[in-house]
């Protein structure tokens, strides 16, 4: 039942994120919706949850998008293993910490994507406007994303869905 919560909560996000989040304003700056999720299965669930739905969300968001297939699990899956670090030197409890870890995520989420197009083309070079758009996801970030983490935690907690 947990898988499927979290398979369920994380297509929802990609669908929203594919479907109807382009039609708002400066959608295009936004952060991927699908990262504070992948953050709060790193840092408040258990490995054995966490990995699977990270590594399963990773697929079907390669599905969706036009990238090279393996980014988004690749992707996923290590921001699932550094926020399992990150949660070990953290205090998760602490709400003014948050806004840091869900930054983090986001730096990493823009490594591994930038990586990933520079090995795929070596003439990629950075600019002023990739700068600008990382600066506007995390203002998002830290905006939105500790709510997002409160929010999903809660919504598990609420739920009572059975722990393993």
């Amino acid at each position: 039942m947990t898988y499927l919560y979290h398979i369920f909560v994380g297509s929802c996000l990609i669908v929203f994120q594919t479907v109807i989040l382009p039609y708002f304003p400066y959608s295009n700056s936004f952060y991927d919706l699908l990262v504070p999720f992948i953050i709060y299965l790193g840092a408040y669930r258990p490995v054995r949850e966490s990995i699977p739905v990270a590594i399963l969300l990773g697929v079907i968001a390669d599905s969706f998008s036009g990238s090279y297939f393996g980014v988004y699990i690749t992707t996923y899956a290590w921001l699932t293993v550094s926020m399992r670090w990150i949660s070990t030197l953290i205090h998760l409890e602490n709400y003014v910490l948050l806004p840091l870890i869900v930054v983090i995520g986001i730096l990493i989420d823009n490594f591994i994507l930038f990586l990933a197009i520079m090995i795929a083309n070596p003439e990629f070079q950075f600019s002023a406007s990739i700068m600008g758009v990382i600066a506007v996801q995390i203002f998002w970030a830290i905006c939105t994303g500790p709510f997002f983490l409160v929010f999903y935690n809660t919504t598990f907690s609420f739920l009572k869905i059975e722990q393993e």
